[in-house]
C-alpha cells in the first residue's frame, strides 16, 4: 500500500515543459501529442510554451474543446523576440529571425517563473526538435529530452548527415544536377532535391538552427517522428544508429482526432457520384500556391473561364485608382478565400492599394508569417477591426456568441476603421470587395460614390435560397407540413423540400445571423458585380435565374486551393499535393510540384523510393506536364501498379497505429518516458 502511495506522490511530482515552435504547422501536432499524454497521466503537470500569438490560436475557445478536461495541462506565453517599437522590414521571415535569436533565454525565463509558481522542478523537456539547445538544458536540469519531428524520416536524416552532406558535395554545391549517392537510404539524389539550408544557404538564423538540431538530437533520450514502422526500413535503420531511440508514433492524421470541416461546398455527394479513380484532388497546403501561369495551366479551358472573370474583377480594381477596402466575415472559412482572390487581383494590379479589414484573431491567422507572402504585394496592407466584445468579456458558453456579438457590432467597427485608414493613407476609397453578407455594404458604397463586389464563397443553390427567402416564406408558411412541402417554384429547386433549406430561412428566422443573410439576399440585387465559387455551366438553371437578379455575375471558382484536405478515400483518384503521408493514408498516388523546404527531398521518395507518385517536368505546371503527369497516374499500367503499391503503405499506416501496432506500442514508450 505504503508503495502505491509513493507511486502517487511521484507522479504528482513529475512536471512536463513543452516547447513548441510558434510557426507553421509546427505547434499544433506537437500540442496534440501532448494532450494525448496528458490524458493518459491525469496525475502529471504538463506546461506548455508558446508564444502569445500561437497560444491565442491553438487555445482559442473553437479549438480548445478538450482541456476542461486535462486540468494538468496550462499553457504560458513566451516572448516572441520582437522588439519594443518594431517596425517591419517587410520581410516575410523576420519574425522567424528575431524569434530564434530570442531562444533559448525567452523560454528559460518563463520556465523558472512556472518552476516557482508550481513548486515543481521539471521532469521531462518535450520540444520541437528544431530546439537543439535542449540537450543542454534538459542536461542542466537533470531532465529527460524527448524531441518531436514533424515531418518525415528522409528530411530529418538528411539534417543529421548536413556535415558529411557539406563535405562531399563541397565545390558541387552551385551544380544543381551533382550527383549524391552517399548517404544510406537515399535513392540516387541530385543536390537540387536538398534543403536550400543544407547546401547553399547555410548561414542564416534557420540553416544553423537546423545544423545544430542534426549535431545534438542524437544525445536526447528518445526522439519522437510522424511516421511508421516499415515505410522506409533502410532509413529507420539509419537512424537508430544515430539515436538512442527512435519512436514512430504516427501518422499524426491516423492517431489525432482530425477536426469536422463542414463540407459547404458538396464535395462528399459530388465525388461519390463519380466512378472509382476519375478524380484528381488538387491541393498546395496553407502556406504557398503556384504562380498564377501554373494555375492557368491546371485549369485549362475552365481557366481560360475563370480567367475572364478574374480580369473582369481586375478592371474594377484598376478603375479604382484610389482604394480598394476589402471587408473580410473572419468566422469559418470565409476570410482565407477572399483574400486570396484579392491577392490576385493585387498581384494584377501593383498600382491599386488594398486595404484588408479582419478582426485582429483572424488577421494573426491570415497575416502569419507562414503564410504570409505579402513582401511580393506592398499595395496590400490588412487591418483590425473590433470584435464586438465588451471590455472583460466572460463568454457565456454559446458557440455562436462570439459571431452574433460581431454582427451587433456592424457596420460601425468597419467605418470608424476605413475612415483612419483613409485619413493615414490620403486616399478615397472607390471599390468595396466584400463578404456577401455584408448587406450594408449597399449603402455604404452608395454613400462613399464606391462600387460594391460581393464574394459568396459557398454554392449557388443556397445562395439563390437566401435571395428567395421572402417567397419561400410567403408561400410555405401556412402549410401544415411545412418540413415535407415542396420547393419546385423556386428555379432549379424541384427535387428540394423545406427541411433541405438552411435553418436561417424558414425556421430561425429572428436571430442576427437569419437576419443578416435576409439582408443580404435582399441587397445583393445593388452590388456592381457578385463573384461567386463556382463555375460556368456547373448549373445553368441557377446561372441563368442569377443573371437576371444581378448586374453582374462572375464565377470565379472553383475555389480548388481552399477545399477542405483529407476528405478523399483511395477510390477517389490521384492528388496534386507535398504531402506524402496524407497521400499514403488517402491510399491515392500522387503528383507533386515542390516548392521550399523538404518538399523536393518528398518528391524524390514518392516519385524513386515508394514509386507512388511522380514530379511535373522541371517542377513547373505547364498543360504539357500536367496532362503527362496525369495520363501517367490515371490511366497507365505505371499508375495501376502505383495505386496497388500506396494501398500496401496505407495497410501499414492503419496497422501502425491499431491497439498492438508499432505506432501504438511506440506512443505507449513516449508517454512512459515523459510520465516515468
Amino acid at each position: 500500500m505504503s508503495n502505491f502511495k509513493g507511486e502517487i506522490n511521484a507522479d504528482k511530482l513529475l512536471h512536463v515543459a513543452v516547447l513548441a515552435f510558434p510557426f507553421g504547422t509546427h505547434a499544433a501536432p506537437l500540442l496534440s501529442l501532448v494532450r494525448r499524454i496528458a490524458a493518459e497521466a491525469p496525475k502529471v503537470t504538463f506546461s506548455f510554451f508558446s508564444t502569445t500569438k500561437s497560444n491565442g490560436t491553438l487555445f482559442s475557445s473553437s479549438n480548445d474543446h478538450d482541456d476542461k478536461f486535462l486540468p494538468n495541462l496550462k499553457h504560458y506565453d513566451v516572448h516572441d523576440g520582437i522588439p519594443e517599437n518594431y517596425v517591419p522590414s517587410g520581410h516575410p521571415l523576420e519574425p522567424i529571425f528575431l524569434f530564434i535569436k530570442a531562444m533559448p533565454e525567452n523560454y528559460k525565463c518563463v520556465m523558472d517563473e512556472v518552476v516557482a509558481e508550481t513548486g515543481k522542478n521539471i521532469t521531462c523537456l518535450v520540444t520541437d526538435a528544431f530546439y537543439w539547445f535542449s540537450a543542454d538544458l534538459a542536461e542542466e536540469m537533470h531532465a529527460k529530452w524527448v524531441p518531436l519531428w514533424t515531418a518525415g524520416p528522409h528530411s530529418l536524416l538528411a539534417h543529421v548527415y548536413t556535415d558529411l552532406i557539406r563535405e562531399k558535395i563541397g565545390s558541387k554545391k552551385e551544380d544543381n544536377n551533382a550527383t549524391v549517392d552517399f548517404i544510406p537510404g537515399f535513392p540516387e539524389l541530385k543536390t537540387s532535391d536538398f534543403p536550400q539550408e543544407l547546401i547553399n544557404d547555410i548561414d542564416g538564423p534557420f540553416p544553423t538552427m537546423l545544423h545544430k538540431m542534426g549535431l545534438e538530437l542524437p544525445r536526447a533520450t528518445a526522439v519522437a517522428i510522424n511516421s511508421f514502422a516499415t515505410v522506409h526500413p533502410l532509413i529507420e535503420n539509419e537512424l537508430n544508429s544515430n539515436f538512442k531511440m527512435l519512436l514512430n508514433v504516427g501518422p499524426f492524421i491516423l492517431t489525432t482526432p482530425q477536426p469536422t470541416i463542414a463540407d459547404e461546398h458538396g464535395c462528399i455527394p459530388w465525388l461519390n457520384q463519380h466512378e472509382n479513380s476519375s478524380v484528381v484532388y488538387i491541393s498546395f497546403g496553407s502556406v504557398v500556391i503556384p504562380p498564377p501561369n501554373e494555375l492557368t495551366a491546371l485549369a485549362d479551358e475552365k481557366g481560360s473561364i475563370m480567367r475572364h472573370k478574374i480580369l473582369k474583377l481586375k478592371e474594377f480594381a484598376l478603375e479604382a485608382v484610389e482604394q480598394n477596402a476589402v471587408l473580410a466575415f473572419p468566422f469559418g472559412t470565409h476570410a482565407a478565400p477572399l483574400l486570396s482572390l484579392v491577392r490576385r487581383i493585387a498581384a494584377e494590379a501593383p498600382n491599386v492599394t488594398f486595404s484588408f479589414f479582419s478582426t485582429t484573431k483572424s488577421n494573426a491567422t491570415l497575416f502569419s508569417s507562414p503564410n504570409d507572402h505579402d513582401e511580393f504585394l506592398p499595395n496590400l496592407k490588412h487591418y483590425n477591426v473590433h470584435d464586438g466584445l465588451p471590455q472583460n468579456y466572460v463568454p457565456s458558453g454559446h458557440p455562436l456568441e462570439p459571431i452574433v456579438l460581431f454582427i451587433k457590432a456592424m457596420p460601425e467597427n468597419y467605418k470608424c476603421v476605413m475612415d483612419e485608414v483613409v485619413a493615414e493613407t490620403g486616399k478615397n476609397i472607390t471599390c468595396l470587395v466584400t463578404n456577401a453578407f455584408y448587406w450594408f455594404s449597399a449603402d455604404l458604397a452608395e454613400e462613399i460614390h464606391a462600387k460594391w463586389v460581393a464574394l459568396w464563397p459557398a454554392g449557388p443553390h443556397s445562395l439563390l435560397a437566401h435571395v428567395y427567402t421572402d417567397l419561400i416564406r410567403e408561400k410555405i408558411s401556412s402549410k401544415e407540413q411545412v418540413h415535407d412541402a415542396n420547393l419546385d417554384f423556386v428555379p432549379g429547386f424541384s427535387e428540394q423540400k423545406a427541411s433541405d433549406l438552411p435553418e436561417e430561412v424558414l425556421y430561425d428566422i429572428d436571430g442576427p445571423f437569419a437576419t443578416m443573410l435576409h439582408k443580404m439576399g435582399l441587397e445583393l440585387p445593388r452590388a456592381t458585380a457578385v463573384a461567386m465559387n463556382t463555375f460556368a455551366t456547373s448549373n445553368p438553371v441557377f446561372e441563368n435565374e442569377w443573371n437576371s437578379k444581378f448586374k453582374l455575375l462572375l464565377n470565379v471558382g472553383p475555389f480548388i486551393l481552399t477545399t477542405p484536405q483529407r476528405m478523399i478515400s483511395d477510390e477517389h483518384g490521384c492528388v496534386f499535393d507535398t504531402f506524402w503521408m496524407e497521400c499514403i493514408v488517402g491510399g491515392v498516388p500522387m503528383i507533386s510540384r515542390p516548392f521550399f523546404g523538404d518538399h523536393k527531398l518528398n518528391a524524390r521518395m514518392t516519385e524513386s523510393v515508394w514509386d507512388i507518385g511522380v514530379g511535373v517536368d522541371n517542377g513547373v505546371l505547364t498543360k504539357e506536364s500536367t496532362l503527362k503527369a496525369l495520363e501517367l497516374t490515371m490511366s497507365s499500367e505505371k499508375g495501376r501498379i502505383m495505386r496497388h503499391k500506396i494501398l500496401k503503405l496505407k495497410e501499414f499506416a492503419f496497422e501502425a497505429v491499431q491497439q498492438n501496432g508499432t505506432s501504438a506500442k511506440n506512443f505507449n514508450t513516449f508517454t512512459q518516458i515523459v510520465t516515468g
